[in-house]
């Protein structure tokens, strides 16, 4: 299975999510998934369920603006604290005074009642519902754990990739390590390649009088240089060996002679080349000629080099 960028993309999404989910730290009521899809976290829920034991209501029981869950005892109910009335000390007159500041959280003789604060208003749920809403966001947390557990390859709880059948990725290595091995490796690995024509200027060693590029290729691949050069070159007298000097169409610092190698020849006369290397003193190719008679000879030159 190829994994792309974009799946690990969506692994750290999904990730950031049950970690919002599932964090008791995190301070959202609820949050968003890479779907789209709103899910409650479990901050959220224990803010629904968390009242402290009632105390007996009375005249002077002070509720500071931190005390949302502080909650008091009247006439067999429970009641807490509405947040739009904090901070408060009650007065000791329950109708028509206190009983506007409270709602109810648990009456005589009803099941327990839970109210979240929204920013709409209260909203009541009873404690089976909350309790079956936090299993049910602990089914999807799983759920996307177990997705992402599929994704990686390896075993559930694993702490790395496991072994690789190749050199190149380290055994039991994270997904920063191996994605930055197999980075390293395909920038190492690749090929530099570029073609094209070029017109080389030709400096006469012995006995050499002119000559005429018609068409000069090249093609290089990494460090490799092949070209093909097609031109017409005179000695300066004859019967003669004559030899000249050109240049190269991609720099290189050569070293020793055999750093080119080709061979050539004359298409009209079957004139051979004798000759062909690396020119050390200047970085050109060499070539030598041995020439009947004092004329332009049509050569076709096919050779290639090394970059240094």
């Amino acid at each position: 299975m190829t994994v792309n960028q974009e799946d690990f993309d969506n692994a750290g999404l999904d990730l950031q999510t049950i970690s919002e989910v599932a964090n008791v730290n995190y301070s959202g009521d609820d949050t968003t998934n890479r779907e789209g899809t709103t899910i409650a976290t479990l901050t959220g829920q224990l803010k629904k369920l968390g009242y402290l034991v009632p105390v007996t209501y009375a005249g002077a029981i002070s509720f500071t603006v931190s005390e949302g869950t502080k909650t008091v005892e009247e006439s067999g109910g429970i009641y807490a604290p509405l947040p739009s009335a904090l901070p408060f000390t009650t007065s000791g007159t329950w109708v028509g005074d206190d009983d506007a500041r409270f709602f109810v959280v648990q009456t005589a003789a009803a099941d327990s009642v839970i109210y979240s604060n929204t920013t709409s208003g209260l909203s009541a749920t009873n404690v089976q519902d909350a309790i079956d809403e936090v299993d049910s966001n602990q089914d999807a947390a799983d759920s996307t754990i177990g997705h992402l557990n599929n994704l990686s390859g390896v075993a559930v709880d694993a702490d790395n990739l496991g072994t690789f059948s190749g050199t190149t990725i380290t055994d039991n290595s994270t997904n920063k390590v191996a994605l930055q091995e197999l980075e390293t490796a395909v920038e190492a690995s690749s090929v530099v390649a570029s073609a094209g024509t070029w017109t080389p200027t030709v400096t006469g060693i012995v006995d050499y009088n002119d000559s005429i590029i018609n068409k000069a290729h090249y093609q290089r691949v990494d460090n490799i240089v092949s070209f093909v050069i097609d031109m017409e070159a005179r000695p300066s007298s004859g019967p003669t060996t004559f030899s000249f000097r050109m240049t190269i169409p991609v720099a290189s610092n050569f070293d020793d002679v055999l750093d080119v190698i080709g061979f050539g020849f004359d298409y009209t006369d079957n004139i051979h080349i004798e000759t062909m290397s690396a020119n050390v003193a200047n970085d050109e190719i060499s070539v030598s000629l041995l020439a009947d008679d004092f004329e332009y000879y049509k050569l076709k030159l096919i050779g290639s080099y090394q970059i240094k």
